[in-house]
């Protein structure tokens, strides 16, 4: 730890090749893992909510959203910076492969870069979190039509722009979940 220009501690995380690593990337991998398993509940449990008492139900729905987007949010900060981090860490040791490219190219949705265009590509789950964090629009897949009865499913689509081009994204949230937690068990 150090001190800055004002007097307040600083604490730097230090990466390979004098580069830093963010502190969501050292986190002990139970937090993003319980962020993911909350994420998933919730978006689970909706469709079982929808038949419980007037009341409940009304909460539910005022918070819902609120909680997958922070869930979200905060699950694709760490799995990006932890990202980062793993794979300096095995650059370092020379194991690139020992990384995995099949994890890091596992599947968590579809990306469609142009959507002018309808070609599409392999939405991974590094990608999955640059485009959480950088969504102007996020759209749930909701099912059912009359607002009562109506739950989402477990896919997310989010829009975005990079590079003047509009994107869109469809996350599925299962896979997300699954690999995310696959993944923050690597050291």
């Amino acid at each position: 730890m150090k001190d800055d220009a004002t007097g307040r501690r600083v604490v730097e995380f230090e990466r390979g090749h004098g580069k830093k690593a963010a502190p969501g990337a050292l986190l002990d991998s139970g937090f993003v893992c319980r962020e993911l398993l909350i994420l998933i509940s919730l978006v689970l449990a909706d469709e079982k909510v929808v038949g419980l008492h007037d009341r409940v139900r009304s909460l539910w729905s005022e918070h819902l959203e609120a909680e997958v987007l922070h869930r979200l949010a905060s699950s694709a900060s760490i799995l990006r910076a932890r990202d980062d981090f793993l794979l300096d860490q095995f650059e370092q040791r020379g194991d690139y492969e020992g990384y995995g490219e099949k994890l890091r190219g596992a599947r968590c949705g579809e990306l469609q870069p142009d959507i002018e265009s309808p070609k599409t590509e392999l939405l991974t789950l590094r990608e999955a979190c640059n485009k959480i964090m950088h969504a102007t629009e996020i759209h749930f897949d909701v099912e059912g039509q009359d607002p009562a009865t109506s739950f989402i499913n477990p896919i997310i689509y989010l829009y975005g722009t990079n590079r003047g081009k509009k994107w869109r994204a469809v996350l599925d949230l299962v896979n997300y979940v699954e690999i995310g937690t696959r993944y923050s068990d690597l050291v």
